[in-house]
């Protein structure tokens, strides 16, 4: 079962399924077969490393500027 699994996946017959699939039940309840806008939430996107010194913020302050 994984084989098959993995070659379907691989060769993109499930997403062409997945796409036939949402558009037949878009059709069946009377809507465009492609949606025509996208919400995106900022916590859904991955990121990648972001630049910059992580986990301070400007109201912390190091050990350097207390002893000075």
């Amino acid at each position: 079962m994984g084989t098959c699994h993995n070659r379907l996946r691989a060769d993109g017959i499930w997403s062409e399924v997945a796409a036939l699939l949402t558009r037949a039940v878009r059709c069946q309840r009377i809507r465009p077969a492609e949606p025509s806008i996208v919400i995106l939430d900022s916590q859904s996107i991955v990121s990648g490393p972001q630049a910059g010194n992580n986990g301070t913020s400007a109201l912390t302050h190091s050990e350097d500027s207390r002893q000075a």
